[in-house]
């Protein structure tokens, strides 16, 4: 985790679930969230090789030129990283992993370089997770500049985080599928998030 808006959603994320696999959606607070609103993403898992948009900040949509709202996350990448996200996604909701990816695109001659996290989040009632937050971080200068849409979007790199604890619990109660979450009517709000403190750890590569 390079940047400051990956690191901020994936401390709070991790502090809010405590000892489970991961929150639910509902517990999310828009206050905490709001200046890095723009980077931020909702999906919702229909199946294993769909992901559809609840929820695209800003700075998400500008990166493909588009309303993402309903979209399907997977169709808009190239085939190679379609499969890898199938994968991942799968891996994430299952089994409780985060997923940080390097990416970079092209805003005309030039490259720009950008971070992607994914988390699971609890919603239905179910054997996994049905919800995932993610977001999209960049330089200052990047967003600054505003270099977008950006064009040939792919990914160069990837970590997946495991849980470090044994043995992770599911939420003692699910929010009922029809309760809507203030997250979803918050307004963008552009700034630099205030770093905050969580002490935790995580591994690399498997569960331990």
């Amino acid at each position: 985790m390079k940047l400051q808006t990956t690191k901020y959603l994936y401390e709070y994320w991790n502090e809010l679930r405590g000892k489970r696999i991961a929150p639910v959606r509902k517990e999310l607070d828009p206050d905490v969230l709001k200046n890095i609103l723009p980077n931020l993403f909702l999906l919702d898992r229909v199946n294993s090789n769909e992901y559809n948009f609840r929820l695209a900040g800003a700075f998400t949509s500008n990166i493909f030129g588009e309303e993402l709202r309903d979209r399907n996350f997977l169709d808009l990448w190239n085939e190679n990283d379609k499969g890898s996200f199938v994968s991942l996604f799968n891996t994430l909701t299952e089994q409780g992993a985060a997923i940080i990816c390097g990416l970079k695109g092209k805003a005309g001659d030039e490259i720009i370089s950008f971070e992607f996290l994914a988390l699971p989040l609890f919603h239905a009632q179910g054997d996994y997770c049905s919800s995932i937050i993610g977001s999209f971080g960049f330089n200052e200068d990047v967003e600054s500049k505003l270099f977008f849409p950006l064009e040939d979007v792919e990914m160069v790199s990837l970590r997946v985080i495991w849980p470090v604890e044994k043995k992770l619990s599911k939420p003692k109660a699910v929010v009922n599928v029809s309760t809507p979450i203030a997250l979803e009517a918050a307004q963008p709000i552009t700034g630099d998030p205030v770093a905050r403190r969580a002490s935790f750890t995580v591994i690399d590569g498997g569960k331990n």
